[in-house]
C-alpha cells in the first residue's frame, strides 16, 4: 500500500480507514485523516503471521471508541516494524493513537492454544505523537502484549485519566532516547501487572518533562541510565518537534547509537540511526 490517502471514513467494526488481515503487508507514504470505527480507526492490522511494516505516513484527527484512535495491532504478526509516523489529535477509549492489544505466539508453540500476551517483537522508531487523548488508559500508546522496543520517539500533549502518554499492561516495553513532555491527566508512564504476565518500562537516555506525574507501578526513572528532566527546546518555528541548537538533548542519546551523520544520537524523533 504505497501512496494512498484515505479520509472520513467510518465503520462500526474495525479499521475505519484500512484493515488488514494477510500474511505480510507494507504500507509507505499514506495518509489517514478523519476516519472513525469502533477499534483501530485509521488503520487496523488484524491476525497476520508474518511481517507487517508501516513508515512515512500521517495518522490526523482519527476516533476510535474502543482502542486505537491513529491504529491498531490486534492478534497481528511475530515482528512488527513502525518508523517515521506522525500521529496528532487521534482518540480513543484506550490508546489515542496506538494500541497494541492480543498479540500471540505460534499456536503450536503452545500446544495449539493461542497465547495472546507472549513473544512478538514489535518496534516503534522515529515517531511522532502529539496531543492525542484516551478516554481511559494510554493517551498516545496502549500495550497489552508482547516485547515492545521504542526508540527515538516524541510523545507530547497526549492526555489520558489514568495513563496520560503509555499505558503498559502484562507486556515489557524498552524505551530509548525518547521526548516525553507536556503529558497531562495520568502518569506520564503506567505499569500494571495482570493474570498474562507482569508489566513492565525500562527507560534509559530519555526527556521527561513537563509532564503533570511521571511513573505509576514503576520507579521514576529521571536521574538515572542517562534520562534527564530538562526543556527539550524543540524548534518550534519548524513545528515538528526537531531540536534547537541549544536543546540538551542533542547529542544525548544512547551513546551506543549514532545519528546518520555519525555524532552521537540525539533524542527524539529526529536522532537515531533511523532519523528521516
Amino acid at each position: 500500500f504505497i501512496s494512498n490517502y484515505m479520509e472520513g471514513n467510518s465503520t462500526g467494526d474495525a479499521g475505519g480507514g484500512l484493515e488488514l488481515d494477510n500474511d505480510s503487508s507494507y504500507v509507505t507514504d499514506s495518509v489517514f485523516i478523519d476516519n472513525t470505527a469502533y477499534r483501530g480507526a485509521g488503520l487496523h492490522n488484524w491476525r497476520t503471521e508474518a511481517r507487517f511494516t508501516i513508515e512515512s505516513s500521517e495518522f490526523i484527527g482519527n476516533r476510535a471508541s474502543d482502542c486505537g484512535g491513529g491504529l491498531q495491532f490486534d492478534n497481528s504478526p511475530y515482528r512488527i516494524t513502525v518508523r517515521d509516523l506522525w500521529l496528532e489529535d487521534n482518540e480513543a477509549g484506550d490508546g489515542g493513537a496506538l494500541c497494541v492489544d492480543r498479540v500471540y505466539r505460534d499456536p503450536e508453540d503452545v500446544g495449539g492454544q493461542e497465547d495472546y500476551y507472549q513473544d512478538t517483537l514489535l518496534s516503534l522508531e522515529n515517531l511522532v505523537m502529539s496531543d492525542n487523548t484516551a478516554g481511559d488508559d494510554g493517551g498516545a500508546i496502549y500495550v497489552r502484549a508482547g516485547d515492545i522496543i521504542i526508540e527515538n520517539v516524541v510523545m507530547d500533549g497526549n492526555e489520558g485519566p489514568d495513563a496520560s502518554a503509555m499505558s503498559v499492561k502484562g507486556s515489557t516495553v524498552t524505551v530509548t532516547n525518547a521526548i516525553l513532555s507536556n503529558n497531562s491527566g495520568g502518569a506520564a508512564l503506567y505499569v500494571e501487572d495482570t493474570d498474562d504476565g507482569p508489566g513492565s518500562i525500562t527507560v534509559s537516555y530519555s526527556d521527561l518533562y513537563g509532564n503533570s506525574s511521571v511513573a505509576y507501578g514503576m520507579e521514576d526513572p529521571r536521574g538515572s541510565g542517562g534520562n534527564i528532566d530538562e526543556n527539550p527546546d524543540y524548534d518550534t518555528s519548524a513545528g515538528d518537534f526537531s531540536l534547537s541548537a541549544s536543546s540538551p538533548c542533542i547529542n544525548a542519546g544512547d551513546p551506543d547509537l549514532d545519528d546518520p551523520d555519525g555524532s552521537r544520537s540525539d533524542m527524539g524523533a529526529y536522532g537515531g540511526p533511523g532519523a528521516p
